[in-house]
Order: structure tokens, then C-alpha cells, then sequence
């Protein structure tokens, strides 16, 4: 468990703590944390206005209800990059991230569903996410799309997410 207060902390890499269950920080001026590998990681909180960055690949425990806590938290920060590689808990995540540019979800295998509301939202990686069959897509400025190994993913939620997405020039659907 790992409990920080500064208000002087800008960055934090806690990456490959496999033992680190709880994150609890309360950093105003926090703008980047990176926890990848922290296998255990099952609860987390942010208390940051300037978060930017938030890198969670290969976080293993990272289910949707804590990723829901996590993006709320950071609704009304400045989050500009989200990286949940490998977070096999994954399941039916709902993000609403105002500011949001990049989100990747690459090889999430056991993601079946995916709401996003993040109109700056530029990349979306859903390469490996073998097991997505929904998509629900409000994200007008997504130029790229990969969906390589999506095999799962039906004609017409690739039709919706075309129609909904007026600035798309690459999908990769290799």
C-alpha cells in the first residue's frame, strides 16, 4: 500500500511494484503516473487537477470499476494520455475524459464492450482485443483506429463508429 501527499510532486513511477495493491494520492500538481506492472494493483485513488498521463499497462487486477474511479477523478483534469496495455480485467469500460487524445487498450483480451465519450479523443488502439463486439463511440476528432486481431467485431459496429467519427482516415483491421 502506498499513501503520498505533495503538493510539490509532478511525476511518479512505481512501475513493477507486483506487490502494490493500494494507491492513494493526493497531489495537486501530479501531471504523470506511471504504475505499469503492478500486477495487483486493485485500488486507487488520484486526487490530482494537472493529471496528463496515465500509464496502467500490464496492471492485471485493473477491473472497470476502478478504471470508472480513476477517469472520473480525472474528468476534470487535463488527462491527455491513457495507456491500459494488458489490463486483462477489462470488460466493459465507460470513459468520459474531455481532454483525452490517446487511449490504449492493446491487448485487453477480455474486452467485450467499449463507451467513450472524449470529443479530443485522436488515437484509439484496440489492437488484440480479441473478444470487443461493441463499440459505442462519441469521439469526433478520431483519426486512428486499430482494431488489428478484433476478430469478434461486427460489420455494422465498424459502420457506426465510421458514421460517428467524421475526422477517421486510418483503421487498421489487419
Amino acid at each position: 500500500s502506498l499513501r503520498l501527499a505533495s503538493a510539490a510532486l509532478t511525476s511518479l513511477h512505481v512501475c513493477w511494484c507486483t506487490h502494490l495493491r493500494k494507491l492513494f494520492l493526493e497531489c495537486d500538481n501530479l501531471s504523470s503516473l506511471y504504475a505499469y506492472g503492478c500486477a495487483q494493483l486493485g485500488d486507487a485513488a488520484v486526487l490530482s487537477t494537472r493529471l496528463a498521463c496515465l500509464e496502467l499497462q500490464k496492471c492485471a487486477a485493473l477491473d472497470d470499476g476502478l478504471l470508472a474511479r480513476l477517469a472520473l477523478a480525472a474528468r476534470g483534469a487535463q488527462l491527455v494520455l491513457m495507456n491500459l496495455t494488458d489490463c486483462k480485467a477489462l470488460r466493459t469500460p465507460r470513459i468520459n475524459c474531455a481532454r483525452l487524445r490517446v487511449l490504449h487498450l492493446y491487448n485487453c483480451l477480455q474486452l467485450r464492450s467499449l463507451v467513450l465519450f472524449c470529443p479530443a479523443l485522436n488515437l484509439l488502439n484496440l489492437t488484440h482485443c480479441i473478444e470487443v463486439t461493441q463499440l459505442s463511440l462519441v469521439c469526433p476528432t478520431l483519426a486512428t483506429l486499430l482494431c488489428a486481431g478484433c476478430k469478434k467485431l461486427p460489420d455494422d459496429q465498424l459502420v457506426a463508429v465510421m458514421q460517428a467519427c467524421p475526422s477517421l482516415h486510418t483503421i487498421d483491421l489487419t
